[in-house]
């Protein structure tokens, strides 16, 4: 059908172009193809006010602060713990069959 309704729409776009720089907002619409109505159907969100947030990057990465435990006595007070495994745990941790893609 053809669109009978031309300065009617045109009224409508250039209303809605003003809002749009008026708001800084992005909207999607639609055309009625009878009568030239146009209908929003979505409009994206505000901006972020001014000085509101702002991302300052840390001066450390987390993994060079980490906070280490200190060492232990256990193996002064448990010297069973240290005969119980008398070499390297090699034979636990077998090596991967594929090759690493990490």
């Amino acid at each position: 059908m053809p669109l009978y309704l031309w300065p009617y729409l045109w009224l409508q776009l250039w209303g809605l172009a003003r809002w749009i720089r008026a708001n800084k907002r992005d909207v999607l619409f639609a055309v009625s193809h009878r009568t030239g109505k146009v209908y929003v159907t979505a409009i994206s969100d505000a901006p972020a006010p001014e000085g509101r947030y702002a991302y300052t990057p840390p001066e450390q990465f987390a993994w060079e602060r980490l906070a280490l435990p200190a060492p232990s006595d256990a193996f002064g007070q448990y010297p069973g713990i240290l005969r119980a495994f008398p070499g390297p745990l090699t034979f636990a941790l077998p090596s991967p069959h594929a090759p690493d893609t990490s």
